[in-house]
């Protein structure tokens, strides 16, 4: 089982969506680099291979090309696993096989790069970063919640038998809300209040 999180720039008692935007162009040069010294391997699509400070330059120049005001720099989205539990047997080959396969599938017409973190023996995890300028028209990525996670379910399910659970998830209202890992009981109380449903 898989966790899907919209990556949170504030972790405080916010939980609105604005909390989610990487305003400055350095919050942009500041994610990358965090994601890179903190990783043991990356991939990228629709960016040259020369370096994080090369990474973030070309983030930078498709976004000027646009010439209007973004609300962003980037999108940041990471998919965890329990490592100590119901992935323990993923090694980091295929945790990496992975990480190629969302890189390959996901995002195709956008600047991304992905970091893989194994740093915390309980979670590792991948960072996908997106550079929300469309590399062909320059326009906009108009992402909603729902359809960034069922691509990645995609993957992980039809290539992996692997199923993805939207740990931060959609309310009502359509914010993006973060919650609590709780394992394989992920949301079982969000579902159950929801549906006016009684524990059993």
């Amino acid at each position: 089982m898989a966790l899907f999180i919209v990556a949170k720039e504030l972790e405080g008692e916010s939980q609105d969506y604005k909390d989610c935007i990487y305003r400055y162009n350095k919050d942009l040069r500041n994610l990358i680099f965090y994601c890179y010294n903190h990783c043991t391997s990356y991939v990228m699509n629709n960016l040259y291979p020369f370096g994080m400070a090369c990474v973030y330059d070309q983030f930078l120049y498709l976004q000027k090309r646009r010439f209007k005001k973004m609300n962003t720099k980037a999108l940041h989205f990471i998919i965890s696993f329990d490592s100590m539990n119901y992935e323990s047997d993923l090694d980091n080959n295929t945790l990496v096989s992975i990480m190629q396969m969302l890189n390959r599938f996901c995002f195709e017409e956008y600047q991304h790069i992905l970091f893989l973190h194994t740093d915390k023996p309980s979670h590792h995890h991948i960072h996908y970063i997106v550079n929300p300028v469309n590399i062909n028209n320059l326009h906009i990525c108009r992402w909603s919640f729902w359809s960034v996670a069922y691509s990645f379910a995609e993957v992980l399910g039809d290539l992996y038998d692997m199923p993805l659970i939207p740990v931060t998830y959609q309310d009502e209202r359509g914010s993006i809300v973060k919650g609590t890992e709780t394992g394989s009981m992920a949301y079982q109380q969000k579902f159950i209040q929801r549906y006016n449903l009684k524990e059993g």
